[in-house]
């Protein structure tokens, strides 16, 4: 088996062409088994997937209520509505 160091040293090693950098840390905190998700908390999450091994790469979009809340706070909505103007998106 991989350790876990070397795994979070592989994603953090990621980089692209366009410049992103990947920060990644190892987080030990316990979490709950067993938690069910209903088939309606499954189809408000907005899912884009990829062309390529859509079973893999995929990009989760923040919900409206975290954009809203997001520009309630004062923060940055440019990226959001980057997101969704490029992929024709409409809120959930």
């Amino acid at each position: 088996m991989v350790s876990h160091e070397v795994i979070v040293n592989l994603f953090a090693a990621t980089t692209t062409r366009k410049g992103l950098k990947v920060r990644a840390e190892l987080d030990s905190r316990p979490y709950p088994k067993g938690i069910k998700v209903t088939d309606e908390e499954f189809a408000a999450i907005r899912i884009l997937r990829d062309e390529f091994h859509v079973e893999w790469n995929y990009t989760i979009l923040p919900s409206n209520k975290q954009i809203e809340s997001h520009a309630a706070c004062g923060g940055d909505l440019s990226e959001s509505n980057f997101v969704g103007a490029i992929y024709g998106l409409s809120g959930t």
